[in-house]
Parts: C-alpha cells; structure tokens; sequence
C-alpha cells in the first residue's frame, strides 16, 4: 500500500455535499426493544486472510459517514488488513477502516481523489477477543475511532468523502492488492450515512437492528449471508469464507414473528450450505421422540446422480440403520432403509424420483402405523410396507451423510413426531416455519448455522460444508416482527 503519514495531512475542508441515498423511508425506532434473550448459537462469518473477502455493489455517497461492525481478529500485525474500503481502486478516493501497517494500531482514512488524511489509534488491537469498532467521519474534518463505545482517536482535519459513485467496496479486503486480508471474523456490518455520537453508538451497541433505523445505509448482520437488511438492498457477495456457530454473548438476536403466513415475499439471497460428497456432514442428536411415526420432510438439490450411493439423512449403526435416505447410484433413484427392533430391514429403490442434477426437490418421508407414504414436491409417490415400531437408538443422527456422503445442497430439514398428512406437507413445504408448530421435534432451516428452531434446542454442529447465497424461488422465508 503507498505510504500514509503518520500525521494527517492538512486538507482545507469546506462545505461537504450529503450523501446519495435518502434516509430509508419508514424510519423505525432506534432501540429495536423486541428482543430474543435466550441465546441460541448464530451464525459467524471467518475471513482466512489469504482471499477471503465481501464485494458490495457500487453506491454514490459522499459527506458524513460512520462505520461500524464487531470484529474478532486473529493477528492485529497482519499487513494493512481492512474492516472495509470503499474506492475506485488504490489511492482513488478511498473510504478506509482498517489497522495501520503492521503496527496493530487502527486507522480510520479517508481520501479525495488522491489527497489522503487519517486517524491512528495509540493503543495496540487485540487480538483474539470480540471488540465492537466505529470509524467516524462527520464531513467536516473531524474524525473519531471508537472500541466497544470508548473513544481512542480523534482528529479535526480529515478530507470530506467526495460525494462519487465508488465501484470496489470491500468488506475484508483492500482496494490494494499488496495489503493482507483481513483474518477473524466480523459481524453487525453497518454503514451510516451520518456522524453518529457516542451515545448513539453505545445504544445500539450490543442489538442487532431491524434496517429501517434513521440514517442506515447499508446494514449486514452477516447471520448467514451478507444481505443488505435496509431498503436499499445493496447485498453483498461473499467470496471464500467459512461460517461457524457461536454464542455471542454480546449481541441479541431479533424475535421472529410466531405467525408462518406472515412472510416476505421478495427473495433476498438466502444461504444455503453446500456438500462436497468427500467429508461434509452436520451431526444432531437423534431426534425421534418414540418409534411408531414420524415425518422427515426437507429440501435437496444433488450435485451429481451418476455415482454410487449418496446418503442424505440418516444413521450408520454397527448392525443396523436408523431411518435414512440416499439418493440412488443409477441416476435418479431414492433409497430409503430402515430396521425394526428386531432387525428385520424395510428399505426400496424407488425409480425415476429425481428428473435432474442441480434441481431442487422437496422431500417428505411418513410413518403411519405399517405404512410408509414418500412425497415428491408434496405429491405421493409410493406407499411401501413399514415395521410396527422402527429401529433407533438414543445417541447421534446425520445430515449430508449415512454410509457415504452427500454431494449437493440441502435447506429446511423437518423432524416431526407425528404422521403428517397430504394437505400439512403442502401447505407449508414452501414457507419457513417458527418452530412453535405442533409435532415439530427438530428444525434446521440451514439458512446459515445449524441450530435447530425448536424448544428442544437440539443444535447440528456442521463438519466441513460451505454456504453460498441464493434466491430460493421455491421458499417463502419469515419476516421478523418488528
């Protein structure tokens, strides 16, 4: 990266023209008071430092700007890595939150063409530790960095943001190809386009937000994906990256509405969490509340329908099956397979299920008393012999795995402890659900961690797998109540 002074370089500041964007239109409270406190592990994005970074789409602003986000860092010296830039390029009128060279101080930069003026901190970050950071640019020279609501820098001669439209917005990357990427994890990505105070900041510090607050820009929780939650849905696309679960102790998660019919009908990218067919799986406790019924329903897209058998749902035991599916070697069977107590074993190979790869499919697996119903995009499509009660144990299940592994995407994974009938698979197969509903034991609606939404709190914990966005036509998701 060119060198940047120490000192911020005087730069005459006068009138500084707003931002491009009006202030979002229903402008809400600016507590969002509505909120979940039971802690439920969330979704974290983990940036590798070699190339993994968010890409934002170009925005016209220019004036007061504040930048905020929590941010865990693995190695404060690595090189010049960015919480953000916003710019044309190097040096080409860069909006900067970053830390300074190897020095593990952060800078707050801000630039005019190539006029560049800064804010350092004089502590050190540290590393290894959640710390809430905002780099603030009120227009009119003055600057301030802040750490979890506490002032550490200031300064009174920062350049006004030129009021431009900026092509290479990063969030995890420099627009300089020499600098390092970032390495930790972020979240709560937020993007005023006014100097918010030092209360302001310490309000919201520990909420997440509904995206309809006064002054919010650009808002992404990065909660599973790197949507933009305000009107202007300026979503991000995510490149590299892996995502973990964690509870975050520090921020509380919005309720969600209890009502299902109450969805948002515009598709966002949702995150959806890829199988490479080698070593990915999610792990559950088994999730069967007695042996007599259940349901499975869930939503599959393979990857491959050529080669071997390919487990999606299901339990690998020393002498016998728990429940499970694969998709079948010949290209478009689903096998099912499944024991009684005493061993005896009810399975099928049920052709030409699946039309293609790369296609999704809804799924639904029902037991009622001697009888299994199988569903397709909530049509039934065979009804086969089933034992009086079925084979399972009290220790683990898996998804994306049985005997084999599955290569491909899976979403909305259901476990309920009753029969379900036709017209119950139908009538939510395309919605997302509370967790509240009846029967429900487990939930994973995979849309960027595997917690399960019941009270039952039976949490996936996923090994390997990788999430990609996409607008999931055939899925309606909830809106949160706010």
């Amino acid at each position: 990266m060119d060198f940047i002074p120490s000192h911020p370089i005087p730069v005459k500041v006068g009138d500084c023209v707003g931002l491009y964007y009006p202030h979002n239109e229903n402008s809400g409270t600016e507590k969002p008071a509505n909120v979940d406190t039971e802690k439920k592990p969330q979704s974290i994005l983990n940036f590798d430092g070699q190339d993994d970074y968010i890409s934002l789409p170009p925005s016209s602003s220019g004036g007061a700007i504040t930048i905020e986000a929590w941010v865990y860092l693995k190695n404060a010296s690595h090189n010049w890595q960015r919480v953000v830039d916003f710019g044309n390029g190097p040096n080409k009128d860069n909006i900067i939150l970053a830390w300074s060279g190897t020095t593990g101080k952060m800078a707050l930069n801000t630039r005019s063409g190539g006029a560049e003026t800064q804010i350092v901190t004089d502590e050190v970050f540290p590393n290894k530790k959640w710390v809430h950071v905002v780099g603030v640019n009120d227009g009119n020279g003055n600057a301030h960095i802040y750490w979890n609501g506490e002032l550490k820098a200031s300064g009174n001669n920062l350049v006004c943001p030129s009021n431009i439209t900026r092509n290479n917005q990063y969030i995890g990357r420099s627009n300089w190809d020499s600098d390092g990427y970032f390495i930790g994890k972020i979240t709560e990505v937020r993007i005023w386009n006014k100097a918010r105070t030092q209360d302001e900041i310490t309000q919201y510090i520990d909420h997440r937000l509904t995206g309809k607050e006064e002054g919010l820009m650009a808002y992404y929780p990065l909660n599973g994906d790197a949507s933009d939650s305000t009107s202007n849905k300026n979503h991000g696309t995510i490149h590299g990256g892996t995502w973990t679960q964690e509870n975050l102790e520090f921020l509380e998660p919005l309720k969600g509405t209890e009502k299902p019919a109450n969805v948002d009908r515009e598709q966002n990218p949702q995150s959806v969490l890829n199988f490479d067919g080698q070593d990915d799986y999610i792990e559950i406790q088994e999730p069967f509340e007695n042996n007599r019924y259940f349901t499975i329903s869930l939503w599959i897209n393979p990857a491959i329908l050529n080669s071997n058998f390919r487990g999606f749902i299901g339990k690998q035991e020393e002498a016998y099956r728990q429940p499970g599916m694969w998709v079948g070697p010949s290209g478009n069977e689903l096998h099912y397979d499944s024991y009684d107590t005493s061993g005896q074993r009810y399975f099928s190979i049920l052709n030409n299920f699946f039309e293609s790869k790369d296609k999704w499919v809804h799924i639904a697996w029902v037991k009622e008393n001697t009888e299994y119903k199988i569903y397709r995009n909530g049509e039934l499509f065979a009804m086969e012999p089933a034992p009086t009660n079925f084979y399972t144990t009290n220790t683990n299940y898996w998804l994306g795995r049985v005997d084999n592994f599955f290569q491909g995407k899976i979403t909305e994974v259901r476990i309920w402890n009753k029969a379900r009938t036709q017209d119950e698979i139908t009538q939510d197969m395309n919605h997302r659900l509370t967790g509240k509903e009846e029967g429900l034991m487990a939930y994973y609606s995979l849309n960027g961690d595997a917690s399960d939404s019941t009270s039952n709190n039976n949490h996936g914990t996923i090994h390997g797998g990788t999430w990609t966005q996409e607008n999931l036509e055939f899925l309606e998701r909830l809106k949160a109540n706010i």
